[in-house]
């Protein structure tokens, strides 16, 4: 039986994955840790995004996509799984300079994950955070730090042991340190985020 990656997105064209050019040469680059999760994603969930693509004199590049190309290529290549035909989105730029100037636009990242936001968007599919960290990345948000801020919410499963609090930076505090360290706290109900 055949190992097939499962494609659940659509695109304005599909290309063969081989058809598909590198552009960015050296601009990213995909860690070891990102490559697992990238292909523990890819796996789980299927094929989730298309690639972005840009035609010129009949080659395809890839102007959003290296990183899950990269990650697709690995799977076919070495580790037997064939690919369907990959949903594209196409990409307009009249010239080199301005496909160049469209993927710097998909390489930024123009919004910002933050904590409180993270927690709501977490708190209705039963994801424990754990597993936020093994299969995600969020650049500019030190996932560590969140991490240790909620830590409270993994360790209050234990119900034998007394919860504990953390500040920010991960160190142990007790209830009456945080009340007399800090004038007024918030909690947020959805996750338990304190500030």
């Amino acid at each position: 039986m055949t190992k097939q990656i499962r494609i659940e997105c659509k695109g304005a064209i599909e290309l063969d994955l081989f058809l598909l050019k590198e552009f960015q040469g050296d601009l990213k680059t995909l860690t070891t840790d990102n490559f697992e999760r990238l292909r523990t994603e890819i796996l789980t969930d299927g094929y989730s995004f298309t690639v972005h693509v840009w035609n010129s004199e009949g080659q395809w590049y890839i102007l959003d996509g290296h990183q899950r190309v990269r990650v697709l290529k690995h799977l076919v290549q070495k580790e037997g799984y064939e690919c369907p035909p990959l949903p594209c989105s196409i990409v307009i730029a009249k010239s080199y300079k301005e496909a160049k100037k469209k993927l710097l636009a998909a390489a930024s990242a123009y919004g910002k994950v933050e904590d409180l936001g993270l927690g709501q968007f977490i708190s209705d599919i039963d994801m424990d955070l754990e597993e936020l960290r093994e299969r995600y990345n969020f650049h500019e948000f030190n996932l560590d730090n969140y991490l240790a801020a909620n830590v409270d919410s993994v360790i209050a499963d234990h119900d034998d042991e007394e919860p504990l609090s953390f500040n920010n930076n991960g160190v142990e505090i007790n209830e009456k340190e945080l009340d007399e360290n800090i004038a007024t706290h918030q909690e947020c109900p959805s996750c338990g985020y304190k500030w």
